[in-house]
């Protein structure tokens, strides 16, 4: 059953009962009826009374309502995924309009400028009504970038400071709070190139980044080449051959070419850079004799082109052969031929066709018989052991007959 109680206020002539209403069932209460008949114990008729027991009735001028309590916060940097990478402002509301209130805690305005996982604040307010209290949602506050670290490279560099190959270069990531996106960084570096730099940019959860750059990391892909290569040089000539590296810079370099034997020649150079390429080379070159050593002329010194010669005189053939220096060579094989034929001499002045060296001139000598051959053009030759051939046209005439 559920009772209500109602309070009637009045003055002292105006008779009042006190009603409670239980559904809709009203009894009434005589108030200070001591006989039952409306009289009192003095026999005289009962007066009502000013007065009330008053217990049940409330004042409605009394708070019965607690202090209300709101706030409003702000993050003054919103960042990613519920974080905030700035402040956290806190502004605290606690009203009551029918009492003060009279005692409060943790209702400062506030502004949370430290990092945290998760924090919530309680403001707790008392006044004549009671006591409230409210708690905010709680806040995740990051306001710290993170640590990005160079932590190596890939391929190491060698004791020279050089790769030759793209380098991976490897940054870590880490953050306390609200942590990172990627615990690594790669950069990778595919250009060659002195004191270059990579960076790398860490992030962390909040949207907090940091970058970390890390220089002087050396590539080279090229190998070395080589400079001063001919395709023939003379005897004894000294041949500087160049190793070149416009990167790293040579390390080695083995690039020597022998000029000693005349004719067809084959060798090997290598050379490598200090960031470890390496170049080979296998050459073929031709080493000649200097053959206007003495008079300037690379051909014949005898006989001069175009000169006549009767048929059955002796032609002698002549050149000279000297190293690079100018130095007389004395060992020359050379061989002698009138067009396509060998040549033959009279006597035992040469062997065969092969011319001998006179050591009185300094000179190559073969003497060819031009018995049996018909008139004409002819072209005279020398083959030597070094690869050149020495040519002169003649013409063979018909000896004059004396009158």
């Amino acid at each position: 059953m559920r009772w209500l109680s109602f309070c009637f206020f009045f003055n002292d002539t105006a008779p009042t009962d006190i009603y409670t209403l239980s559904h809709t069932t009203l009894f009434r209460s005589p108030w200070n009826d001591d006989d039952g008949k409306g009289h009192g114990d003095d026999g005289a008729p009962d007066r009502h009374r000013d007065s009330l027991d008053l217990s049940l009735c409330t004042d409605p001028d009394t708070d019965t309502t607690a202090p209300e309590i709101s706030y409003s916060a702000e993050c003054t940097i919103p960042g990613n995924n519920g974080w905030c990478i700035g402040e956290v402002q806190i502004v605290w509301t606690v009203e009551d309009a029918e009492s003060e209130v009279s005692n409060s805690s943790g209702c400062e305005d506030i502004s949370v400028n430290y990092d945290t996982t998760g924090v919530s604040f309680t403001c707790e307010a008392t006044s004549e009504g009671g006591t409230n209290s409210v708690t905010t949602e709680e806040f995740k506050i990051d306001s710290t970038a993170p640590v990005t670290l160079f932590d190596s490279q890939t391929p190491e560099a060698n004791e020279n400071g050089w790769n030759n190959s793209a380098v991976d270069v490897n940054f870590s990531c880490s953050d306390e709070t609200s942590g990172v996106l990627t615990d690594s960084v790669i950069v990778s570096l595919t250009e060659e190139g002195a004191e270059q730099s990579a960076t790398a940019q860490c992030e962390d959860s909040a949207g907090n980044t940091s970058d970390a750059t890390v220089s002087g990391i050396n590539i080279d892909l090229t190998a070395p080449t080589f400079g001063g290569i001919e395709d023939s040089y003379l005897l004894d000539q000294p041949v500087d051959v160049s190793c070149d590296d416009s990167l790293s810079g040579i390390a080695t370099c083995d690039a020597t070419l022998d000029t000693e034997n005349p004719g067809t020649n084959t060798s090997s150079i290598s050379a490598s850079d200090l960031a470890g390429n390496e170049a080979s080379l296998d050459l073929t070159y031709q080493v000649f004799y200097e053959l206007a050593c003495n008079d300037g002329d690379d051909g014949f010194s005898s006989p001069l082109d175009n000169s006549n010669y009767n048929i059955g005189r002796t032609i002698p053939m002549k050149f000279d052969a000297c190293n690079y220096y100018g130095d007389i060579v004395e060992n020359v094989v050379a061989t002698a031929f009138i067009d396509d034929q060998e040549a033959t001499t009279k006597g035992k002045s040469n062997d065969g066709n092969l011319f001998r060296y006179s050591e009185d001139s300094q000179q190559y000598i073969y003497n060819a018989d031009t018995t049996g051959y018909s008139v004409g053009d002819y072209t005279l030759y020398a083959y030597l052991d070094d690869g050149q051939t020495i040519s002169e046209t003649v013409e063979f005439t018909e000896k004059s007959k004396k009158k």
